[in-house]
């Protein structure tokens, strides 16, 4: 797990409890995140509220599948279930862990969601898509001022 806050020593607690904590590792706050990503099958980012999601925009870049809540913000904006990532109910464990689970067991799924995310990628969030619509806009806030 990669991240920290509030939650971690409950986490790790709760890894303890369940017999898991060799297999589970909480590797704190990464600036070499982005590297972490490649050595990762699946991105799970299940945050309370989300504004943009860096995370999931760099997990798409790296061709990995996401497993997102619907929770407030622009997550749905970004994952489509079934397209690039699965989407569950926010705040449902049970449906976070099966979708996780249903990605850990079919690599087809994990391929094709991953392929997905990283031409959304490509096609939205790249330096070239993003300057042509920033020049878009510019050229329609200019063309409206005549």
């Amino acid at each position: 797990m990669v991240g920290g806050g509030p939650e971690r020593a409950g986490l790790e607690a709760m890894a303890s409890q369940l017999g898991i904590s060799e297999s589970v590792c909480f590797l704190g706050h990464r600036r070499e995140s982005r590297a972490l990503r490649q050595e990762m099958d699946i991105v799970a980012h299940a945050p309370r509220y989300e504004g943009f999601g860096l995370v999931m925009i760099e997990a798409m870049a790296a061709g990995r599948p996401l497993v997102v809540n619907d929770a407030p913000g622009g997550m749905r904006e970004l994952v489509q279930h079934e397209v690039n990532g699965l989407v569950v109910a926010a705040g449902s464990a049970e449906q976070l862990a099966g979708a996780i689970d249903r990605l850990a067991a079919d690599p087809d799924l994990r391929r094709r969601l991953g392929e997905a995310g990283r031409a959304i990628c490509r096609e939205r969030y790249s330096a070239e898509a993003m300057a042509a619509r920033t020049r878009l806009l510019y050229e329609r806030l200019l063309g409206a001022r005549r």
